[in-house]
């Protein structure tokens, strides 16, 4: 009798395959910067902390000048943006002796059933961080009846305040999504302007089109009439996989980071209640993006009687974002606030910042 060698599944490559599984159902979190953090173990507090480059301005010496002041030195300071790890997600399940035997339930059967609720918990976190209204300095409203005219305010608005080009997706709801298509003037739907085999498989289905460099995703987990103006990095989402206990015996735990979602997966038998117990885990943190401007101010520069200097904004913003609502008025900083000097946006030169939905004019353009 010819031996056949047994060819058991690694359990990294099960954790790998459940990682995949989870990325191809996520909507939301693929629009957050995702990164599995291996290195906050054996750090102090359960906080990660992300080093953002710092600013410098560049500044002029008057030509010929006579020498009576120095040039100026300016400190670089590096910043700093902090993310939390938050509750232990999960999701675990018993496999009886009669199960196993009997029924053909397995671990590797149970991946694709706890796959969907670690991507429907992980959505739901993405979705509370990113509908967080305490975030959003400006907020543009009045798209009902004027979906170009209100699409291209927003764009503008975004070019203002720097946001980077080829990275902008906007999250729709659902009636905001109907609006949209509707407006006979966007085409969306039609053409695409991207292969959608570049986008992660969630993304395929939720796509809805592209236009002036914004990539348009439908989600049903926001507020119908809301959407959501985004850089593909204005959000963070870290997930920290748990150290694999010592108890557990070998070729029953791992861990993995694929993709950026970093998990752990372990199995043991419960001898007193005769069943397996298969557990997928990770910590989850998420933070937004904010930034500082340089900016022109009155300050007079040594030798130059004449030119104002450059400086660094001293406060940070969120500028990677925008809400949006079908109707209402636009809201934003006031015109003498930090966000204002910094950007040159506020509330003032929003449009539709006073009138009501029903006075806003229709968009006239053919």
């Amino acid at each position: 009798m010819v031996y056949t060698p047994h060819s058991p599944v690694k359990p990294e490559k099960l954790v790998n395959q459940y990682v995949g599984l989870i990325d191809r159902q996520l909507v939301v979190p693929n629009l957050f910067n995702r990164q599995g953090i291996d290195q906050f173990k054996g750090s102090e507090g359960e906080a990660v902390t992300v080093k953002v480059p710092g600013r410098l301005p560049a500044r002029r010496y008057a030509f010929r000048n006579d020498r009576s002041a120095p040039i100026k030195l300016d400190v670089y300071k590096e910043r700093k943006i902090t993310t939390t790890f938050g509750d232990l997600i999960y999701s675990g399940s018993p496999i009886t002796d009669e199960q196993k035997d009997f029924d053909g339930v397995s671990t590797t059967s149970l991946l694709p059933v706890q796959s969907q609720a670690i991507s429907a918990e992980l959505e739901q976190i993405c979705i509370e961080k990113l509908t967080d209204e305490s975030i959003y300095e400006v907020k543009i409203g009045g798209f009902r009846g004027n979906g170009k005219r209100g699409l291209l305010e927003a764009r503008t608005v975004f070019n203002k305040l720097r946001a980077p080009a080829g990275d902008r997706y906007m999250l729709v709801g659902s009636e905001f999504e109907l609006e949209l298509l509707l407006d006979e003037k966007l085409g969306l739907g039609t053409a695409t302007g991207w292969a959608q085999g570049d986008l992660p498989t969630a993304f395929q289905g939720a796509s809805i089109g592209s236009r002036y460099g914004i990539t348009f995703v439908r989600s049903d987990e926001i507020g119908a009439e809301d959407a959501y103006l985004l850089t593909g990095n204005a959000f963070n989402l870290l997930t920290g996989a748990p150290s694999i206990p010592d108890g557990i015996g070998a070729g029953n735990g791992a861990t993995t980071n694929y993709n950026g979602l970093a998990l752990r997966w372990m199995k043991d038998y419960d001898f007193m209640y005769r069943h397996d117990r298969s557990t997928v885990d990770t910590y989850v943190g998420t933070s937004h993006t904010t930034d500082v401007f340089l900016r022109f101010d009155t300050e007079i520069l040594p030798g130059d009687t004449t030119h104002k200097g450059e400086v660094v904004g001293t406060e940070d913003h969120f500028v990677r974002g925008i809400k949006l609502t079908l109707d209402g008025r636009s809201a934003g900083p006031a015109a003498n606030s930090a966000f204002a000097l910094d950007t040159g946006v506020s509330e003032s030169v929003l449009w539709n910042n006073t009138a009501s939905p029903a006075t806003v004019a229709t968009d006239p353009t053919p």
